[in-house]
């Protein structure tokens, strides 16, 4: 499939979500990001938007062991910097940066998607560990929470 194709279909999933007629859903999430991930790879920019690449291989994998550097700093520096990718605020950023590159909607980086992107998001994530060959930690994944407003997750040292 080439990349006019793949845009075309981000397109339309985002018009849909636009429409306000739709509520994202697990499969609309991965859908997503291996659609987005096809266009990186098409366009070799993998170094540009190693979030996006990131989290669309993790979520894809029952466990991550090959860990970019930018997961390994946030993993190892700080608790700040440990809420950050908790929080995924490096991801938010590159799909909205993604997004104003190929000229598609920003739905889904607003507040209220995004709120429903994170949280589905860390359910198809949930007990996938993430491995880390050096550093401060080395292993942490999301649990499964029955409570909606609430994140768990685990990491050994």
């Amino acid at each position: 499939m080439g990349q006019r194709q793949i845009k075309d279909k981000l397109r339309t999933e985002l018009s849909i979500l636009e429409s306000g007629e739709y509520y994202l859903e697990e499969k609309d999430i991965v859908y997503f990001l291996v659609e987005t991930r096809k266009m990186i790879d098409h366009e070799n920019k993998a170094y540009v938007f190693p979030a996006i690449k990131f989290y669309a291989d993790w979520a894809l994998h029952i466990q991550k062991d090959h860990v970019p550097e930018f997961v390994q700093e946030m993993m190892g520096n700080s608790d700040d910097k440990l809420n950050e990718f908790v929080n995924m605020q490096y991801l938010r950023r590159e799909i909205s940066n993604f997004l104003k590159s190929h000229e598609l909607s920003l739905i889904l980086v607003n507040e209220k998607n995004w709120k429903v992107f994170w949280r589905k998001l860390i359910d198809i994530l949930s007990e996938q560990p993430i491995i880390l060959k050096r550093g401060v930690l080395s292993r942490f994944k999301f649990c499964a929470s029955e409570i909606e407003e609430t994140i768990t997750f685990e990491y050994e040292m």
